[in-house]
């Protein structure tokens, strides 16, 4: 069983509470009160039990710890709450919210008979199996489930992507990016495009219509005048020479021209003097009619050949569409190289053309031509521009059409780079795999589950919850007022003379609450001689004259448990309970029951101690106060925690003074103050002290407490207006302290 509650921090009002602290408490027996005010901490310790019972934390808690020991001393804390060799059961307003639903009903308990035993341990086992097999159905479920979310996901943001990226709209995971998806997934790599084909593609879909440009011509060939060449240069001129003539080709050039300027004329043109007659005869021998001839095919082949110097005027690239802009760069730096070796191939020909003039008497051949290769690379240069200008031209002409296959190029290069990225065929063959798995499962868990039904069938008889539950209802109300009956959606339903029971007060409500919670405790699941009970404030709304019947349940039902703690607000019932043999602290000398209680020893935070000696002597919890309000009056520095208490202690205090002093029920608690209390001020200032402090709407509130001469002074007029009210009483109860 538990010993005790070793540590607790950041549980709620616990913030830092140690039990070996000085006054550290008696260790847990196998029956244990727990006395506290509202606000102290009670409910908050049950959560702590039903952390053992349920396998996790409280949702409200869930960053506290603890750590409890157990009677062998082993210790368990807030992360192993699952090996515990208990089972522990807890009544407490989280019962209450998760078992009953008052507008639907209670769910049934199953108690069975000793006829449905071996049925039950059939029923069990189908039903343990099913569970496995339904949880395990569940995982793969859920892993189908995430993979599906983590693939939309990246689906849903690669569609967005397009949208934005390439001005796709709509443009959305379905229906969208799932027809590409289709159209993609047999080869996702023949969609891919390189880096540079993207930026291409991108940049059609974002052009506009430009003008046309014209293609450029092709070079002709010039490797005919390499015959024409060689051929001239294989010609000579017979002639009877002027040796200072052929010696001086300078001058030989000027006497030629000089023959045709002055012929038939009697003086030279040139010097004015006569013009011997035989000079014209000396120098048609030496010029004669076939060098005219050789002179005049020169010069025409020249002048043929020189012309074949080529000048191409190139478009500038900025007229291109932007994809072409690059290729055509690198095509015009290229061509213009060509062009240059070319065109320095047809001057340095033409020079050698013209050196013939003056070797007209030599028969040669050239020695080298243009090279062919390069007219063939300036051709092959030209060409590809052209297709360049072709392609500028088609797209011009058909821009819609190639900007929506450029578009449509770029979306499959998007669904393929997702389809990679995601590992979509693995992740969904993975898919294929888990359904195929699911469905098997689903097909064994409907057998399972047609199978737990046909037994479930067979041992309906022995449902037996509500007789048992009403049972306890009329102990506790003395009488068949309220009982509950299996409906046909396999719930309880709660009825009061024959009809639905509606408008419930909050005590019926706990009194309903409580007795499903001790027929649950009869129930096939719980081994009552291992189990650790503990029930927080079974009387809560409930009338004084319940709290013996309440008793006596606990007494009767809880008889042969483990361990039970029960803790409670009302000092009534802690003194029915107390009062009894099964609670005793000891029997036969034997230690058997602990008697605790909590208490803020600040405004935030609480703590677990030994019940004080007053609480056990005392037989009313008036008297308890007193004597906590009276011995701090004659010392008010000797509990520096008690002024948190002070004005819930002073308030029930008055509560209990003034109902048997004024005890017309109609007068409230400020008009009953008024009455022991003359002073108008005097009076509103204790009751806003004992009122305003010790209320809240929060269990989260922060208070601002009062100062300690703030408090003497309070205890000091109500001490002070009982005495004058009724001397004889007030000596009496200080001599009792």
């Amino acid at each position: 069983m538990f010993k005790k509650i070793l540590r607790i921090k950041n549980y709620g009002i616990f913030k830092s509470y140690d039990w070996n602290t000085d006054p550290c408490p008696c260790e847990f027996e196998k029956r244990n009160i727990i006395y506290g005010w509202n606000y102290s901490g009670k409910t908050t310790l049950s959560r702590i039990f039903s952390s053992f019972e349920h396998g996790y934390m409280h949702p409200d808690f869930s960053s506290g710890e603890f750590e409890v020991v157990l009677s062998d001393n082993t210790r368990y804390r807030q992360n192993n709450l699952v090996n515990l060799p208990y089972s522990v059961r807890v009544f407490n307003s989280d019962f209450i919210d998760q078992n009953l639903e008052w507008k639907n009903g209670i769910k049934p308990i199953l108690m069975l008979g000793e006829e449905g035993i071996e049925l039950q341990k059939e029923l069990d086992l189908l039903n343990k199996i099913y569970r496995e097999r339904k949880n395990i159905l569940n995982d793969i479920n859920n892993k189908t489930k995430d993979i599906n979310k983590i693939l939309n996901k990246g689906a849903t943001d690669k569609a967005g992507e397009i949208r934005k990226n390439l001005g796709v709209t709509p443009f959305n995971r379905t229906p969208h990016l799932e027809k590409y998806i289709n159209i993609v997934i047999d080869n996702i790599n023949n969609h891919l495009l390189s880096e540079d084909e993207y930026k291409k593609e991108l940049s059609i879909i974002n052009s506009e219509k430009r003008d046309n440009i014209d293609e450029i011509n092709l070079i002709s060939e010039v490797d005919i005048y390499k015959e024409k060449i060689n051929t001239l240069f294989s010609k000579v001129a017979i002639r009877e020479a002027i040796l200072e003539l052929k010696n001086n080709q300078l001058l030989e050039s000027w006497v030629e021209k000089g023959i045709k300027i002055n012929k038939g004329s009697e003086k030279c043109k040139f010097c004015g003097n006569t013009i011997p007659e035989d000079l014209f005869l000396n120098l048609e021998k030496h010029f004669t009619k076939a060098v005219d001839k050789l002179n005049s095919d020169i010069n025409n082949l020249y002048n043929e050949f020189i012309s074949k110097k080529i000048k191409i005027e190139l478009f500038d690239e900025s007229r291109l569409y932007i994809d072409l802009r690059p290729e055509y760069k690198n095509l015009k730096a290229v061509l213009n190289l060509f062009l240059e070796k070319y065109n320095e191939d047809i001057e340095k020909i033409s020079k050698k053309i013209e050196e013939k003039y003056y070797r007209k008497d030599e028969s040669y051949s050239l020695d080298e031509f243009i090279d062919q290769s390069i007219v063939t690379k300036l051709n092959d240069t030209i060409s590809n521009i052209n297709k360049i200008v072709c392609e500028h031209v088609t797209r011009n002409n058909k821009l819609a059409e190639t900007k929506k296959n450029s578009l449509e190029k770029l979306i499959l290069h998007n669904t393929a780079e997702y389809l990679i990225d995601s590992d979509y065929l693995s992740q969904k063959e993975k898919i294929h795999r888990i359904n195929k798995l699911s469905e098997k499962l689903a097909r064994n868990i409907s057998q399972l589950k047609e199978k737990s039904t046909n037994i479930e069938r067979q041992i309906s008889e022995e449902v037996k919850g509500a007789d048992r539950i009403n049972e306890l209802l009329k102990l506790y109300f003395g009488k068949d007022d309220i009982s509950i009956e299996l409906n046909n959606e396999n719930k309880y339903s709660l009825i009061r003379a024959n009809n639905q029971a509606k408008n419930l007060s909050e005590g019926e409500k706990t009194a309903i609450s409580f007795s499903y919670f001790l027929a649950k405790l009869q129930d096939k699941d719980t081994d009552i001689t291992n189990c650790i009970v503990y029930i927080d404030d079974p009387i809560s709304s409930l009338d004084s004259n319940h709290l013996y019947n309440t008793f006596s349940m606990i007494k009767s039902c809880l008889k042969d448990a483990h361990q039970v703690f029960v803790s409670t607000h009302n000092y009534e019932f802690f003194k029915i309970l107390k009062g009894d043999a099964i609670f005793k602290e000891y029997r036969n000398k034997n230690k058997v029951s602990s008697l605790y209680i909590i208490k803020r020893k600040a405004h935030d935070e609480s703590e677990i101690l030994d019940i004080p000696t007053t609480l056990k002597s005392y037989n009313s919890e008036y008297h308890y106060l007193f004597s906590l309000i009276y011995n701090f009056y004659i010392n008010p520095n000797a509990n520096e925690y008690i002024i948190y208490n002070l004005p819930n202690m002073l308030r029930k205090l008055l509560e209990i003074y003034t109902s048997f002093k004024v005890p017309k029920t109609t007068i409230k608690l400020n008009q009953r103050i008024d009455k022991i209390i003359n002073d108008d001020i005097v009076s509103l200032r204790v009751y806003k002290f004992i009122n305003h402090i010790s209320h809240s709407d929060s269990l989260n509130f922060n208070y601002e407490f009062p100062q300690l001469d703030e408090c003497q002074s309070i205890v000091s007029d109500v001490l002070t207006a009982i005495q004058s009210n009724d001397l004889e009483h007030y000596n009496g109860m200080v001599g009792l302290v």
